[in-house]
């Protein structure tokens, strides 16, 4: 238990640090958002890039009542 909230505490702190869904727009991984795996969905967030230009990014699992795993 001690796990699943450290996880979703992170998912939490990664948003209020400017990580942002990737829900719209032209990056690839907005076709993994929301898509389905088995009784899960998937969760992508953006991140900011690095000095060479690569984007950062985390994928999480969400059950089905929503919450992060």
């Amino acid at each position: 238990m001690g796990e699943e909230v450290s996880r979703k505490s992170a998912f939490e702190s990664m948003q209020a640090k400017g990580w942002t869904p990737a829900d719209a727009g032209c990056h690839p991984l907005v076709i993994l958002q929301g898509k389905r795996l088995d009784a899960y969905s998937l969760a992508v967030l953006l991140g900011t890039k690095n000095k060479v230009g690569a984007g950062y990014f985390q994928v999480f699992l969400r059950d089905a009542p929503g919450e992060v795993e």
